[in-house]
């Protein structure tokens, strides 16, 4: 496991006084509180929450170190993260998108059809896209597609169907 977990992506900058905006991975937005800790960009830099707010399906959250707008643009498209100890537990049938990524997938015939390579968030739902470096499939992560997801062997069964293959 990662020593970080990725909740979000920042999209932009909102008003003057260093807000952001963030796009979230994650359905559970409780979880954002003052005085959390959250890591931003690929070096993990900390940044204290001092308040959070929701509209739309969109995460608005001020950082303590961020005062200014220029200073909230320069965030624009990092992930934010917590560290991986600091994530709530799941619940039977869920899962960290990164604990999947790299995942062996199989077909109805557990024939290996590529590896876990991207989860996209769609408007109904996630989509695995599964490559095994010449081909891409875009599965749909709805229980008629994603037959099995197995953490303790690292693999995931799909039903494949005409349309998912790029």
């Amino acid at each position: 496991m990662s020593k970080y977990t990725v909740l979000g992506k920042v999209v932009n900058a909102h008003g003057i006084k260093g807000t952001i905006k963030v796009y979230p991975y994650t359905e559970h937005l409780e979880q954002f509180v003052p005085g959390q800790v959250l890591y931003l960009g690929e070096d993990h830099q900390a940044f204290v929450l001092e308040s959070s707010r929701i509209q739309k399906n969109i995460l608005y959250l001020k950082l303590r170190e961020i005062n200014t707008r220029t200073e909230a643009e320069m965030v624009k498209d990092c992930l934010l993260s917590i560290e991986s100890k600091e994530r709530r537990n799941l619940k039977e049938n869920e899962y960290f998108i990164e604990d999947l990524i790299g995942f062996d997938v199989f077909d109805d015939q557990m024939q290996k059809i590529g590896q876990l390579k991207d989860v996209v968030k769609g408007a109904a739902n996630d989509v695995f896209r599964v490559s095994d470096g010449k081909t891409v499939w875009n599965i749909p992560v709805v229980k008629a597609f994603v037959l099995e997801v197995n953490q303790e062997d690292q693999f995931i069964q799909v039903h494949l169907i005409e349309g998912m293959e790029e």
